[in-house]
């Protein structure tokens, strides 16, 4: 397994594909690197090759001290460097969309496209319910779940929604789970994104109407600051689309890389 050791971290990450350019894949708060699995399988075989790696505070990654967002940025471009990795598209979900905005501010020359899902480009704009404790029992994080979800999945898949609370409560009990989230969540409030468009990146953003973590106005802004954007909103979709709305994530990500 390929671990990237820097001072106060140990990072965790993934490169996938025989041939083609590169698309990194970011994934969102406390989430990790496996959640890419069934979509990096359909990248590659659409002639891709994938990086995505573990953010600090999630997966496998390991991290000491404090870290900010900033520090988050810089992880993604070291592994590119150390793999010369010279240019790539960008995929970034919530907490990850934030991470890949500030990529492109920082260093806009590597990157090729960029696809923003559920995502903002101020943390001031995450909603207070995101905010709310996991709480103490099954049923705290049960309730907290639900608002990450639109009212058809949260109908339609409640023994899904069970099962998750269920894992999700087993890592609060008996890992880092909390101090993970809190060291995230810490990073994401201090974080101050820079203020410049984000330029002649093409641009695609996905979201859902019913996000009740950043609402789905979130969209307009981000679409001030990038000129060459597109946006689709998924309609009766929360902010968890890559369960709620796979099939239609995946293919117009794909439609918009290859076009």
């Amino acid at each position: 397994m390929p671990f990237y050791t820097k001072p106060q971290a140990n990072i965790y990450y993934e490169v996938g594909g025989d041939t083609g350019p590169f698309v990194v894949l970011i994934n969102g708060y406390t989430r990790s690197s496996t959640d890419f699995r069934l979509f990096r399988k359909k990248l590659h075989r659409a002639g891709f090759r994938t990086l995505a790696l573990d953010n600090r505070g999630s997966g496998q990654t390991e991290w000491d001290g404090d870290f900010t967002l900033e520090d988050l940025i810089e992880d993604h471009f070291d592994i590119l460097d150390d793999l010369d990795i010279r240019s790539c598209h960008l995929l970034g979900i919530s907490m990850g969309g934030i991470i890949a905005q500030g990529m492109v501010a920082l260093r806009p020359q590597p990157i090729e496209k960029l696809i923003l899902i559920s995502t903002t480009n101020h943390p001031i704009y995450i909603s207070e319910e995101s905010e709310k404790p996991w709480g103490s029992t099954l049923h705290d994080v049960n309730e907290k779940l639900f608002h990450y979800f639109g009212s058809s999945f949260l109908d339609s898949n409640k023994m899904l929604i069970a099962a998750m609370a269920k894992q999700i409560f087993k890592n609060i009990s008996e890992g880092a789970f909390l101090k993970n989230a809190s060291a995230q969540r810490r990073a994401i409030h201090l974080y101050t994104p820079p203020t410049k468009p984000l330029g002649p990146v093409p641009t695609l953003i996905i979201h859902g109407e019913e996000d009740k973590i950043i609402p789905s106005s979130a969209v307009r802004l981000i679409e001030e600051k990038s000129p060459q954007s597109k946006s689709i909103i998924l309609q009766k979709k929360g902010h968890l689309l890559l369960a709620e709305a796979p099939t239609e994530l995946m293919q117009a990500s794909l439609d918009f890389l290859i076009s």
